[in-house]
């Protein structure tokens, strides 16, 4: 797993497109990769409902 495909907030540091590849992340970045995902899924959740409200 590639740090600047996955966290939206990746240094460039630590970003594969500066030519610095890791295939870990670290627990803050998993957080918050983990976090952004939680948001994403309230939003599709959220159109689901409205979708649903149409119906």
């Amino acid at each position: 797993m590639c740090c600047c495909h996955n966290v939206q907030s990746a240094s460039e540091s630590q970003c594969c497109c500066t030519g610095i590849h890791r295939n870990f992340l670290t627990k803050e970045e998993e957080k918050e990769m983990l976090e952004n995902y939680l948001e994403q899924l309230k939003k599709e959740q959220q159109g689901v409902q409205e979708r649903l409200n149409q119906l």
